[in-house]
């Protein structure tokens, strides 16, 4: 975002301009970009919410499910706060790099939650 400008597609946050949280056609691609990232962000904030709630339901309970749910329910909107805030700071480098760690931990986080693997033969 940083190197081909869309993360100021749009200029503020949470709207994309003063008047509006939809980009015009004027902005520009980079505007349709940061539009788009924002639209995904809160569909993928939607899923980790129904999952966690979907897990906290579960029976029997599984820990590992349940951290794994909470981490991703608590660490999409936080990606989003970030992301505001690299906005609104003009892309710093030190925010940007926090945001994309986060994405990086939430990313990696746990490929091996420690229950038993099906085999696929």
């Amino acid at each position: 975002m940083r190197l081909t400008g869309s993360g100021l597609g749009c200029p503020t946050w949470p709207q994309c301009t003063d008047a509006s949280y939809v980009p015009h056609s004027a902005m520009g691609i980079h505007a349709a970009i940061e539009f788009g990232n924002r639209m995904i962000t809160i569909a993928v904030a939607a899923v980790a919410v129904m999952t966690w709630l979907i897990v906290m339901l579960h029976r029997p309970l599984r820990t590992d499910l349940r951290r794994l749910a909470t981490f991703a329910a608590l660490g999409v909107p936080l990606q989003a706060a970030l992301g505001g805030i690299s906005v609104l700071t003009g892309l710093n480098p030190w925010i940007v790099s926090t945001h994309f760690l986060v994405s990086l931990s939430m990313v990696t986080l746990d490929r091996d939650t420690g229950a038993p693997r099906r085999r696929l033969s």
